[in-house]
């Protein structure tokens, strides 16, 4: 049998196996087994005196939009899928780039009316707000949740154990080193890494496959999934969903 193991918050890991053609649901058994549970830390947002917000992630939306009722500030997002619920939580948002590294470059050219207030978690990469600031488009943080470790479960521990194959995307490269830390068995991995930076982790693990997405979002990581599943059935031949 064909294992699908998603490691994203259960909210984040259903709204990416939406995205999935039923004809890859059909051929695998999904397990959700986050490997980041996510902690508020928070009891209200400091809006100040900021003029726009940015999320760089859907748990930044989900949190914000549970601490306050206010929607009157233009949103600047990383990736499609953050800005989608950021204007479903009822903001103005858009999405300026698939990257940290894309939204700092944007707004540093756009230049917004400032400050903006990055909302965001405690682990958080690629600098957003210092580099903001550097180039003079002022920025400052606000942490509203942590992102705390967690182990796999029995039962992806037990797809891990058995013979069948185990496809698994790893979207950041904290769940990807968490993932790599994890006991594993016998199952031939099959492994999807949004980036270089999350596939390197992933390089100490022995495995079928690593694909790297050649563009890190949502779209690109689903149709990757979609070929290693064809992949693996091909491979690993008997016992396959078909």
């Amino acid at each position: 049998m064909l294992t699908l193991l998603l490691t994203r918050p259960r909210a984040a890991s259903e709204r990416f196996s939406a995205t999935l053609p039923r004809s890859v649901l059909s051929r695998v058994t999904t397990v959700n087994s986050p490997l980041i549970r996510i902690v508020k830390t928070a009891d209200d947002i400091d809006f100040g005196d900021a003029r726009g917000l940015i999320f760089s992630s859907s748990n930044g939306v989900a949190i914000a939009s549970a601490l306050s009722p206010s929607r009157d500030l233009p949103c600047f997002c990383v990736g499609e899928a953050t800005a989608k619920a950021a204007r479903q939580a009822g903001w103005q948002a858009d999405c300026v780039g698939a990257t940290s590294d894309a939204l700092v470059s944007a707004l540093s050219q756009n230049r917004p009316e400032t400050p903006l207030l990055h909302i965001r978690g405690t682990h958080s990469r690629g600098h957003i707000v210092a580099r903001l600031t550097a180039q003079q488009c002022p920025a400052r943080a606000q942490v509203v949740y942590e992102q705390c470790l967690v182990p796999l479960t029995e039962q992806a521990e037990q797809a891990l154990a058995g013979p069948g194959a185990v496809i698994a995307p790893l979207f950041s490269p904290r769940t990807a080193r968490q993932f790599a830390n994890q006991p594993k068995g016998q199952a031939p991995l099959y492994l999807a890494a949004l980036s270089k930076a999350v596939a390197t982790p992933l390089k100490t693990l022995t495995c079928k496959e690593l694909a790297i997405a050649e563009h890190p979002d949502s779209a690109t990581m689903a149709a990757l999934v979609e070929r290693l599943v064809n992949t693996a059935i091909r491979v690993e031949g008997n016992g396959m969903a078909q």
